[in-house]
């Protein structure tokens, strides 16, 4: 008996047609939305004081293992209150004690940290560490360095293509979105304000300078840095060429910085904030590696608790290199070569990718001293097109290179919507737009993947990304092969048996 058809046979036609049609339009969705997106997978950022953190009340405890056991020891004191009036009334009250111990107070700091640069003798440490106002004793000492250390500046045309074409950021120019009233404030070896690739309508881009270092420029590579974020050469353009940008000097020119330095540095980051409008970012291509650090544990250094402040109490994101110390040694006593303070847990840490978009060989890897999600992400850092410092251009190499082009890209957002949201809601954005690299998900080598500008911004408005487009495609190719199949299937089911 001849077995009846459940549809007619145009209509079989129909469906398979269909599916055809859907699957054409699946590959263009895929394609157009290029790479998924991690999504859902987001840690929220804890919103801390700008304290420095807890340690135990003990004296020894309260001291740093690098600190020198005799003669004059210049050091970061650390107080327990936190920033701007409680600071001033507190090392008021202090003052005065650390001076009947023979303490020469050199500099103080309020605003984005609660601390004094004080040069005191080491027989009067412990006492000092006694009083339940210190929270912590740091040395003082150039042990900051700048993230190119043993990496030679290109000197081959090995040109990566656009970055701003790779990190998504051309759709925002398209877009008109440039960074304009937008300033990043650098903090590195000083940056080169003449430079003819940092001119805009014939002023320089760089428009104030800040040198705790007492130079206005130690080295080439906060030029460099500087070319990343606002270079005006249309063949190797900057990432926000429509932002401003203010030099914080806080290196030698071995390429070494002191704490106090940069605490100086991040204090007058805060103090500039809290007198001027604006959108603010803080880019940073340094840091201490944990192997050549003093420190023996995780207890974190004085930058941590100011750029915490700088994020969580005056809303200005930053974002830090996270290091090129490569993969993890399992000699070292701290396993993690993420630096200190790209470890801090609110700042963004930022590793390298080669022009292949595979980790860089030096990219530090996580996770952090902490255990926490150490990089958070990555951008290019390999044979990067940018400015030297004796006004021509220069192909340099590493995470110093990755993280001020993530800092535009994040600037590009900010500028847009300023205090609408808040840092970690920025952060997370970042975070959750990045296309995913390596192993699915998040990763201790790429860490959420690369920085994508237009996903994250159209992710903080809480519109569908491109890259979203991309899942939606795989499932319409999968279900219109589903309607092709089923023609097929259904005669297969219906064909008469002997």
């Amino acid at each position: 008996m001849k077995k009846k058809r459940i549809l007619p046979k145009r209509s079989y036609r129909v469906v398979a047609i269909t599916g055809c049609l859907m699957m054409a339009a699946g590959v263009i969705m895929a394609a157009y939305g290029n790479y998924p997106a991690v999504t859902g997978y987001i840690d929220s950022i804890s919103e801390k004081s700008g304290v420095f953190p807890t340690v135990s009340t003990s004296a020894v405890q309260k001291l740093d293992t690098g600190l020198p056991d005799d003669g004059p020891v210049d050091c970061i004191i650390m107080f327990t209150a936190k920033t701007g009036v409680s600071a001033l009334d507190q090392q008021g009250t202090m003052k005065s004690m650390i001076s009947s111990l023979g303490g020469d107070i050199r500099d103080q700091y309020f605003w984005s940290v609660n601390a004094m640069n004080v040069i005191v003798d080491a027989e009067n440490l412990s006492r000092i560490a006694g009083n339940s106002q210190v929270s912590y004793i740091y040395p003082n000492e150039p042990i900051v360095r700048l993230l190119d250390t043993g990496l030679e500046w290109d000197d081959y045309v090995h040109f990566m293509g656009n970055n701003g074409d790779l990190l998504q950021a051309n759709y925002l120019h398209d877009e008109g979105i440039t960074g304009e009233g937008l300033t990043v404030f650098v903090i590195d070896s000083g940056i080169n304000p003449g430079h003819p690739d940092l001119q805009r309508n014939g002023k320089s881009v760089v428009i104030g300078s800040y040198n705790p270092a007492g130079v206005e420029v130690s080295l080439g590579h906060g030029t460099a840095v500087a070319g990343c974020i606002a270079s005006q050469n249309p063949g190797y353009p900057g990432i926000a060429p429509g932002c401003d940008i203010i030099s914080i000097n806080v290196f030698d020119t071995d390429g070494s910085g002191y704490p106090s330095w940069i605490l100086d540095g991040v204090d007058y980051i805060a103090e500039y904030a809290r007198n001027h409008d604006g959108c603010f970012v803080s880019s940073n291509s340094w840091g201490i590696s944990h192997t050549i650090s003093t420190q023996q544990s995780c207890q974190p250094s004085p930058f941590h608790s100011a750029f915490n402040t700088l994020a969580t109490r005056m809303g200005i994101p930053v974002v830090f290199a996270a290091g090129n110390d490569g993969a993890i040694d399992e000699s070292q006593l701290i396993g993690s070569q993420i630096n200190d303070p790209a470890d801090a847990d609110n700042v963004i840490a930022v590793g390298s990718v080669n022009d292949a978009l595979y980790i860089s060989s030096f990219s530090s890897r996580g996770p952090s001293c902490s255990h926490g999600k150490k990089p958070d992400l990555v951008a290019p850092g390999s044979s990067v097109h940018t400015l030297n410092v004796s006004n021509g251009d220069c192909f340099v190499t590493g995470t110093s290179f990755a993280a001020p082009q993530v800092s535009a890209c994040l600037g590009l957002i900010y500028s847009q919507f300023g205090d609408r949201y808040s840092v970690s809601q920025y952060y997370d954005a970042l975070r959750e737009g990045t296309r995913d690299l390596g192993p699915p998900g998040y990763d201790y080598d790429y860490g959420y993947g690369l920085v994508q500008a237009y996903d994250s911004y159209l992710i903080i408005q809480g519109e569908i990304p491109l890259s979203t487009y991309s899942d939606y495609g795989t499932y319409v190719i999968i279900i219109g092969l589903v309607m092709v199949c089923i023609p097929f299937i259904a005669s297969y089911a219906l064909k008469p048996r002997k």
